[in-house]
Order: structure tokens, then sequence, then C-alpha cells
């Protein structure tokens, strides 16, 4: 039996033999037939058709003349998409509400264990009852009939276990991490930035951070007050505002930290997914004190605002885990030059330490520091052969920098490519515009590219929502690392099925 799709605006994608930087040609056409079950195991495939998907956000979308409630777009990989809002049926009980910015966050992973990759979806300005700004995260699940099909899976900042004396600002689910541990478990991480904290004595530190987390039928949350975790908490450090996970470890990052007197220094604290009294067994953390650290703690450094983690197998076939961090308030070394930005590689296993300190000045690296470059605002880290032993053009990680000038155009942003193999300026890609040109992209000051980026194992997506034009493009890897001349995709509202109207922040969030 095949079922009816439940997907709309449907299409197909004609690929196009292209030179460098084409972009697909997409043209409407019937969907294809669905199967009745999802067996790919393929990462990202909510319809299970051995195809990797991609979801794209506007948390600021307007849905029915109700500003930034926010909507989703799954492009599926036979060319068909749909759009989902809180409005659709398979969340009963909502309805897309001004502010609610659904889509803030996304995240992937296969929760039931079904084959086909479940999408996890926050709405962290979301209200509850009388709790304003407390927020929620929705799994929706895959079907070979597409997301919702199965229906969801919601998760709330005003329900137990993770019930706050007052959930109100909570901004649960603000940032979002999701896969398979190490024995194959799915589980889900959810950033609880804006929780107060209420000390033994009765004092409240307010948005003092948390970090919630789901594992079967398991439920914790964890913060600077439980046993073991790297920092102290306070007031403002914002912990939970980032998350990353991959197989082994959790980062969470505060990059609100004050350290060594330096207000937003800022400082990552590292779990497991192993749970001990009610919340995750800590590793340690890391922060411009830690031993091997080569910053220097600084105000408004922002150490930890943006994380990225993913699992490989070293030259001698032993698990490990990368940690990018990024830090893009850091100053030039000398002081001299403010929010040039920088990345540090990290490695969570063991002690937590320093692998390497990057940034646009590290020797070999294409371009220079400069004012206000905030390298390091986004990251992504991929590895793109994970059952082998790992190779420079497999363990890369991607940095943005939103504040780049390119030539004359101020503000147009940036983006750079590592292999984290070897030496920073080793294999390093600075992603120009000519890499996207053929795709539509046109520079001009103040676009901020490198503030939304998302490395899949085939393809580098770059979001660029603050353009006139605003697209998600994907940029194949063998065309950044070995010059091919692959077709990019690009997804455009108004195109390939996706809504033109009530476009906000399209490709805010990517899974």
């Amino acid at each position: 039996m095949r079922r009816v799709s439940i997907r709309n605006a449907h299409v197909r994608v004609a690929l196009l033999a292209a030179s460098l930087a084409t972009v697909i040609v997409v043209a409407p056409a019937a969907p294809a037939s669905a199967e009745d079950s999802c067996t790919s195991g393929v990462a990202n495939d909510f319809d299970g058709d051995g195809v990797r998907d991609l979801a794209i956000s506007d948390p600021r979308a307007t849905v029915n003349d109700r500003a930034s409630a926010g909507r989703v777009h799954i492009v599926y990989g036979d060319g068909a998409t749909q759009t989902m809002t809180q409005s659709d049926p398979f969340f009963p009980g909502y309805a897309a509400e001004v502010g609610d910015q659904f889509g803030y966050a996304l995240a992937s992973t296969d929760w039931n264990g079904d084959g086909c990759s479940d999408l996890v979806i926050s709405s962290p300005f979301e209200s509850l009852d009388a709790a304003n700004r407390a927020g929620m995260a929705s799994i929706v699940f895959g079907s070979p009939t597409g997301l919702g099909a199965a229906g969801t899976l919601n998760f709330y900042a005003n329900t137990a276990p993770f019930t706050a004396t007052d959930p109100t600002n909570d901004q649960f689910g603000y940032s979002l991490a999701a896969g398979k541990t190490a024995s194959g478990e799915p589980y889900v991480v959810f950033g609880i930035p804006g929780r107060e904290l209420v000390k033994p004595d009765g004092s409240v530190l307010e948005q003092a951070g948390a970090v919630a987390y789901a594992r079967g039928s398991q439920r914790t949350v964890t913060h600077q007050d439980s046993s073991g975790v790297f920092g102290i908490a306070e007031a403002g450090d914002l912990f939970g505002y980032s998350v990353a996970a991959a197989g082994r470890h959790i980062a969470v990052g505060g990059h609100g930290e004050d350290v060594g007197g330096e207000p937003y220094s800022g400082t990552v604290a590292v779990l497991e997914h192993t749970i001990s009294a009610g919340a995750q067994v800590a590793v340690g953390g890391i922060d411009q004190t830690a031993p091997g650290d080569t910053g220097v703690p600084g105000a408004d450094d922002w150490y930890g605002r943006t994380l990225a983690m993913v699992d490989y197998l070293d030259t001698a076939g032993v698990p490990q885990s990368l940690l990018i961090v990024g830090v893009p308030g850091e100053d030039s070394s000398d002081g001299t030059v403010p929010d040039v930005g920088r990345l540090v590689t990290v490695s969570p296993t063991g002690t937590v330490t320093e692998l390497d300190s990057v940034n646009q000045d590290s020797p070999g690296v294409d371009g220079g520091s400069e004012v206000e470059d905030l390298f390091g605002w986004s990251v992504s880290a991929v590895n793109r052969d994970p059952v082998n032993l790992v190779t420079w053009d497999d363990l890369l990680f991607v940095a943005g920098s939103p504040g780049e000038d390119v030539g004359a155009f101020i503000d147009a942003g940036g983006i750079q490519v590592f292999s984290a193999i070897g030496a920073p300026g080793d294999h390093d890609v600075t992603v120009s515009a000519s890499y996207l040109a053929g795709a539509g992209f046109v520079e001009v000051s103040d676009r901020r590219l490198g503030q939304f980026v998302h490395a899949t194992p085939d393809l580098l997506y770059i979001a660029d929502p603050r353009s006139a034009d605003p697209a998600v493009y994907g940029v194949p890897w063998n065309n950044l690392l070995f010059g091919a001349t692959l077709p990019v995709v690009a997804y455009r509202p108004g195109q390939n099925g996706l809504p033109s109207d009530g476009v906000g922040l399209f490709g805010a969030a990517l899974a």
C-alpha cells in the first residue's frame, strides 16, 4: 500500500550539469510516491527515502497576520517542499501567535527509532499559561509521507520535570542539539538561558540559565549549581545560550559568565550523556583562565556564544570528540583591534583542553583581523566520513564573520572553512562570492553573511536572510576543497514551492 503525501506545495528538482556555482533549476512536477516504511538510516531523512532532506526556519515570518509567529520549511530530497506553522493540525491546542518565533532553533534525530528522522523545533518565546516567553520545543515525527503525519511530542518549560519556580522568560529551547549517543540512543538537549536559579538562602539569580535533556523516558535539568558542573552560577550567566552535542559529550555555553572580573567573558561546561542524581554527569569545562588556553579574559569576549561538536576516529582508530568554541567578541592579541573574534578547538575527552586557537591572523590563514569582524559569530562542524579513520578533508569546521568587510562592501560578511587535521592555515578556504555568483548571489554592504551556517556531509549551507533577495545556498564540498564545478543549490521564498509572503528571517536556523 502507498500513502498519500501530506506535504504541501510539491515540486521536483531538475538537476542540470553546470559550471562553477550554477544554480540548480527547479520546476514544478508531481510528487514522488512514498514507500510504506522508513529504512534508510540516513541522517536528516524525514521521509525515509534514503536522501538527506533540509529544514529551513523563518522564526520572524508573519503567519496569518501575526508578526514573528514563525514557520519552518522542509525541502525533501525529491524536491517536494512543506511549510509548517503552529496552526497545523499536528500541533493540537496551539496556533501561530505574535512573537512565538516558531523555528528559532532546529535539530534532528530519530527519536522513535522507525528509520525516519524526526525534526526538533523550538519556540523559545512561547507563552505558557501565565508565564510569558517561557518557551517550548516539539519533536515532529517523520514518516514515509513526510513530517507531521505521525504526530508530535512537546516539551514545556512549565511541565515536570522541567518545571521552574517561575518559568517566565526561561526561553526554553533557545538553543537545541540532538542526535544519538555512542550506544545508539536518541537524545535532545534544550538550552534554557533565561532560567532563574533560587539559592538555598532564598536569593534569586535571574538569567543564570540551565540545560534540559531528554533521552527515552529520562528527563533532567542541569545548571551551574549541579554537582561538579564547571563555573559558578551567577545572575546573567545565560548558561544554555548555546549547546552542542555528539555521541559522547554535551557542551553548554554561558557567554554571560563573569571570568576574572570581566563581564561577558564567557565559559563552556562539558557534560556526559550519563545521568546521576537527576542531572548530567559533569566532565569539566574551559574558559580563558583554563590551563593551556591561549586567550585572556576580557569584557564582552563572549567565549562560548556559539558551539559545534562532532565525533571522529583518530588516526589510531580511537573514538574522539571535537568541540569548536566561538569567541566572536575577542579583541586582537595586542588589544588594539576590538571584536576581531577567534575560534578555539577543544578536546572534551578526559581533561577538557584547548587543541588550537584560530583567528584571521593565524599563520597561513586567509585574510586578516579587522575591527568588528566577529569571527566565530557562527560555527558548524562535520565529519564527512564518520565510519573511517579521519583525513584532512573529512573533519571540517566553519566560522562565520558577519562584520567582515569585502573590498568596498562594508559588513558584507564572510565565511571560512578549516580542517581540524594539521595547522589552521594548511587547508583553509574563504567562501568568496565567486562560489555563489552563478546562484544569483551579488555582493552588497550590510549583508552580514556568515550569521547562519550549517555543515552537512554533502553540502555547506549558507543562509543569507538579510539580503533583499534572501536565500539559502548549498555549496558542494568538492567545490570548496578541490576546485570542482558542481552545481550550487539555492532555495528562495517564492521559488521551489516555498511561500513568498510574510518572509522575516529566512534561513535563521537549518537542520
